[in-house]
This record gives C-alpha cells, structure tokens and sequence, in this order.
C-alpha cells in the first residue's frame, strides 16, 4: 500500500461541480451528454491497463431520494409497528411532514426508538476491530425486537421490513452501472465498498430486489462485516490483500469527501468524489427541520438523529 503525503485536495473539475450544483443527481446521471463526460472523466483518472473500479453504494450507485434520514427511520417505525400488532400497512406516496407526523401513534414511536436505541447499542458496544467499529442492522433489530417483543424472535422481519422500506426509496445510478458494466466487458474488476451498517448479505439483497445481477461484482464490502472502514482509513488495505492488488491499480468512487475521496488517496488509491448536490442536502434538511419541529410539538420529546450536511 502506498501513502500519500497529499491529505488535503478541495479542488474539483467541472464533472464534481456540475454534480455538486445539479437540481438532480438522478437526472443529471440519467443524461446522455453529462454520462459521456462522466465517463471520459474517468477514463481519464483510472490507471493505465487493467485495474480495480470500486464503488461506493449508497447515494452513489444507488441514489437515495431527498427524504432525511429522520423521516426514513421513522416510516420504517411505522411499519414495524404495524407489522407487530398484526396489520397491514400502506406507505402513502410523498406524504408531507405535517401528514406524516399527524398520522405517527404512539405505538409507532415506540417502534421508532425501539429501532434508534438499537442503533445507539451497535455504534456504541459493538465489536470493535484495531479500536474501530461500525454498526450493525443485525444488532440494531436485535434490540430492537428485545424492545418490542421481549424476544429476538422479530428481528429477521424487522429486517425484511427495512430492506423492502429501502427499495422503494433507492433508484440505481444508470451513469455509473452502464460504466461499471462496460470495464467489466473489457476483463477489469468491479467492487463496491460501504461504510454502513448493513452487512454485504443486505447490499446483496437490496440490489436483487432492484434487479441487478450480483454477479457484476467481483467483491462486495461494508465496515459492518468488517468493522474497519473508509472513513478510518483502514480498508483500503485490507481490499488490496483480499483481491492481491496493489494501490496504484484502483480507483474509487463516492459521495463522501472524507471516506470516499481524501482517505482513498491516502491510501494510494486514485479517487473521484461525487457529491450529493446542495439542492438536495437543503432538501434533506428542510425535511428534517420540519419533521423535527413537528414530533417535538406533538410528542414533547426531541429526537437526537443528526441533521443532513
């Protein structure tokens, strides 16, 4: 592994900054003129001859809509509710907060923070590797079905639950899949590395649920499996040891300008941030703002999930 001395590159070209002021990601991915330029982007960056595409999952292959993560952990509350009391549920399409909260019970905040409290235990008591950690759904659903049910009895539905929750949310990058698909035609190696708390098994299954063919890629990582991450800096390595490549043959690509893009080039990758636009992170927040304000009014208790940024 090779470890740059540059720890600190702001400077981004017209690719990054069109994606970084874009209205739409999903549009501005979906577009033909903008895909070509994304390709000879990369064409560009990648080393020469055969090398390893690694791609990061989350609002990047798979494109999230511009709902916070607040209102996503609390519709999955509603579903799990519904689901342990024996009832169907029927997520209304783009309801707005004010809906949205209107229509939260009381049992169904219970599910929420039966489902947060669990997120806090893995984060903080999970199993830690080289002093470092990342969550796990398994463990979040643990909790949180010890919470609801007494048991750990729930935790595989409450899983399934999230995963169908997450399809309907998430859109695949067309840009980004018809490149990953066309350096997989010409012999090269496509990974995807996530830092998140779903474990490889739960990326696997969320990109059959959206009809991709798992077998596109060659390795499938996330710090849940292996608790050490991008953000730590620390799996760039243990990629190399695991596909017997050197640094210099890899390029990543994500979202996150620490894990996905500073971090990667420390550790001797070549890297390619691509932004979630402004538009949307104000979006996101604007959602979380309100939704916020909202549970507070109705419920008195304020919720401790962090604002997009």
């Amino acid at each position: 592994m090779k470890n740059s001395n540059v720890t600190t590159v702001h400077r981004f070209d017209a690719v990054e900054s069109e994606v970084e002021n874009c209205g739409s990601r999903l549009r501005l991915f979906g577009n033909d003129e903008f895909k070509a330029k994304l390709f000879r982007k990369i064409d560009h960056l990648a080393p020469a001859g055969e090398f390893v595409l690694s791609l990061d999952v989350f609002d990047t292959l798979l494109l999230r809509d511009q709902k916070s993560e607040l209102r996503r952990f609390l519709e999955i509350g509603q579903r799990m509710s519904a689901f342990v009391a024996g009832s169907s549920w029927e997520q209304p399409e783009d309801q707005s907060p004010q809906i949205l909260v209107n229509e939260l019970s009381m049992r169904d905040m219970d599910a929420f923070f039966a489902r947060h409290l669990g997120t806090k235990a893995t984060y903080r008591a999970g199993q830690k590797v080289s002093g470092h950690g990342e969550g796990s759904l398994k463990e979040i659903h643990s909790t949180a079905s010890k919470l609801l049910d007494g048991t750990e009895r729930l935790k595989d539905d409450f899983i399934d639950i999230e995963l169908s929750y997450e399809v309907e949310r998430l859109t695949i990058n067309d840009a980004l899949l018809s490149y990953a698909k066309r350096h997989k035609e010409k012999g090269g190696k496509v990974i995807l590395t996530s830092d998140m708390y779903m474990h490889s098994e739960h990326i696997k299954a969320l990109l059959r649920r959206l009809g991709l063919d798992v077998y596109l890629f060659d390795l499938i990582v996330s710090s849940a499996d292996t608790k050490i991450s991008k953000a730590s800096g620390k799996i760039f390595h243990a990629i190399e040891e695991q596909l017997q490549e050197s640094s210099d043959r890899f390029i990543h690509i994500g979202d996150s300008l620490k894990g996905d893009f500073v971090k990667a080039r420390a550790a001797g990758w070549l890297a390619l941030h691509l932004p979630i636009s402004r538009t949307e992170i104000d979006q996101r927040l604007a959602d979380h703002v309100l939704i916020s304000e909202l549970i507070e009014d109705k419920f008195s208790v304020s919720v401790d999930i962090a604002p997009p940024r």
